[in-house]
């Protein structure tokens, strides 16, 4: 589904990304590990089209991630950043419902039943759909937005480190549930060591250079 070819990455004048090569697969669980500051959300930027490559190509089911090719892949993927800001004085309804307002994603708007299974499915209560994106904690805003990225039902997930602010209870919840989706790709920045343990595509970086991208049991 996805393949990088010889990436490099600057900005601002600073290597972030020299020579990343590895593949995706359709329906892979995949994540990007290494310490602090090797360039793994950056790598998950280059996915959505956020950074551009200073050398070598990403291309996701054959088309380059370039020019017009960018709108109709960011339409088929749904991208979570690590901290979930609220926009004004804006409720957790309407943080979830805001998505569902562009044409793209119109007809995919749930019923109220599919929206109180997926807040029952991350153990967030239905009452907080009336409170304030900033009333809520960091866990509950991360929850909130994986149940609308969840409710999109895209075919391809990016997501940075979206259990950093979660208590391990309901993050092991998080991790077991996306790693149980299917016919969804997932490439997921984390540092999680149950998510990295049961991934079927590790890829580990280290000062912006990759170190391994390897599957479990060689697949």
């Amino acid at each position: 589904m996805i393949t990088l070819e010889d990436i490099d990455l600057d900005l601002g004048g600073k290597p972030i990304l020299r020579g990343i090569g590895f593949q995706v697969r359709s329906g892979d669980k995949a994540v990007i590990h290494g310490e602090s500051g090797s360039g793994k959300t950056s790598l998950l930027k280059l996915l959505i089209g956020l950074h551009r490559p200073s050398r070598g190509r990403v291309t996701i089911d054959g088309a380059e991630l370039t020019g017009k090719a960018i709108h109709g892949i960011r339409g088929r993927t749904f991208y979570m950043p690590q901290e979930v800001r609220p926009i004004g004085e804006e409720t957790a309804r309407e943080f979830v419902d805001f998505v569902f307002g562009f044409a793209v994603a119109r007809a995919l708007a749930p019923s109220g039943d599919e929206l109180l299974e997926a807040l029952e499915r991350l153990r967030l209560a239905p009452e907080l759909l009336e409170a304030r994106m900033s009333e809520l904690s960091g866990g509950e805003r991360q929850r909130m937005g994986l149940v609308r990225g969840l409710l999109l039902r895209r075919e391809l997930m990016l997501l940075d480190e979206v259990t950093s602010a979660v208590d391990e209870e309901n993050k092991r919840l998080i991790v077991e549930h996306l790693l149980g989706l299917e016919g969804v790709t997932i490439v997921a920045v984390t540092h999680d060591p149950l998510f990295v343990e049961r991934a079927s595509l590790r890829v580990e970086l280290r000062a912006g250079e990759l170190v391994r991208a390897e599957r479990p049991g060689g697949g």
